[in-house]
């Protein structure tokens, strides 16, 4: 997680938060039988408490806790990638966004 990703999360007026990364779909955009979903990855700040078991737990060097749903999980550990959570955008409109992962190859 980057430095301004960390100050973002910890700026949250939490008191245990945690980043949550979840795999979400938007309807396609066809009426056609064979339009799929199209998966997206959200990126939020969250409290820890609220996080269910579809999510996984793991390592951050920023201190914070970092859940990721179980199927980007199971994506990052065949890829052999690590990914990486950065900010975007400017002052209050700040977000948080991850990067290394296709959530298409799923």
């Amino acid at each position: 997680m980057s430095v301004e990703a960390t100050r973002l999360v910890r700026e949250s007026r939490l008191e245990k938060p945690c980043v949550k990364v979840s795999l979400d779909y938007k309807p396609p955009v066809c009426t056609s039988s064979f339009c799929r979903k199209r998966p997206y990855i959200s990126v939020s700040v969250a409290e820890e408490d609220s996080v269910n078991e579809a999510y996984v737990r793991v390592a951050s060097d920023s201190g914070i806790p970092v859940y990721i749903a179980g199927p980007l999980f199971e994506l990052a550990n065949r890829e052999g990638k690590s990914v990486k959570i950065e900010t975007r955008g400017v002052w209050k409109f700040r977000r948080l966004v991850l990067e290394g992962l296709d959530p298409y190859k799923i």
